[in-house]
């Protein structure tokens, strides 16, 4: 009876072994797999890092085209209005020019006869102020565009 009880007592332990050695396999395999999945994961972090250091890169070098190319707008837009500027003084002087000499030929026939050129230096005067409302009015609507460009492609 002794020897069985033993007997029995060896079984036990060797069974208790045995789940012990099954536990102990599983947790190196899990703590295997653990580690191949933590590896994995700082590979991805590293990865991830390094591209968000080259967006950031990107992104700083398309933020720095984009200032340099509303610099340029900028400028490009102001020459655009001088030059208009500086036609419409042109026209003015043009016209103040036309006014004045058809005033001072109105003024030299009138003391003539006045009758006969009072009419047409008004249609002349009326024509020449109807020619710079049209281009004023151009000119107007070219600004017009420029600034709903310049609005839509900036904001």
């Amino acid at each position: 009876m002794v020897k069985f009880d033993e007997d029995k007592r060896f079984k036990l332990v060797q069974e208790e072994l045995s789940l012990k050695n099954q536990e102990l396999y599983r947790s190196k395999n899990l703590n295997s797999q653990l580690s191949i999945e933590y590896d994995k994961a700082v590979q991805k972090i590293q990865e991830f890092e390094r591209e968000l250091s080259n967006y950031r890169k990107e992104n700083h070098e398309l933020k720095r085209n984009l200032s340099t190319l509303i610099e340029k707008f900028e400028v490009d837009k102001n020459y655009q209005n001088d030059i208009e500027k500086i036609k419409l003084e042109l026209m003015l002087s043009e016209r103040n020019n036309q006014d004045n000499y058809l005033y001072n030929n109105q003024f030299w026939h009138s003391s003539n006869n006045a009758n006969n050129y009072s009419q047409p230096f008004l249609q002349q005067l009326n024509q020449n102020n109807q020619n710079m409302v049209e281009i004023n009015q151009h000119e107007n609507s070219q600004l017009k565009k420029q600034n709903q460009f310049v609005s839509n492609n900036i904001y």
